[in-house]
Order: structure tokens, then C-alpha cells, then sequence
């Protein structure tokens, strides 16, 4: 699964190991991931709030 970097603040999200604020371990996979293994539209950086647009695939 890939992984993408916030090229604002340099975070970098995993769905394999980052969970969204509420939610446990893995459970970003469902959350955040479309079918296609892309980010979502409504995803936003849990460090700075930035937007899918910010994230750069790694």
C-alpha cells in the first residue's frame, strides 16, 4: 500500500500503520483509502490540517 508525505509540514501518512484521530491502528486503510488505494477527497493532514492536494505520493 503506498504512503504519502505533506509536503507542508514533511508528515508522513501510512494506512498500514497511521490511525486517524479516534480510530485504531489499521483502521485508516477503510477510512481514508479509496478502492483504488488513493486518498480521499476529504482527507486532511492530522499534524497541520492540510489537504489531500498538500500529500505527495512516496
Amino acid at each position: 500500500m503506498k504512503k504519502w508525505k505533506c509536503s507542508i509540514c514533511g508528515y508522513v501518512y501510512n494506512p498500514e500503520t497511521s490511525a486517524p484521530p479516534g480510530e485504531t491502528v489499521g483502521a485508516a486503510k477503510c477510512g481514508y483509502v479509496d478502492e483504488d488505494g488513493d486518498l480521499k477527497s476529504s482527507f486532511m493532514c492530522s499534524r497541520c490540517g492540510a489537504g489531500k492536494e498538500s500529500f505527495k505520493s512516496l
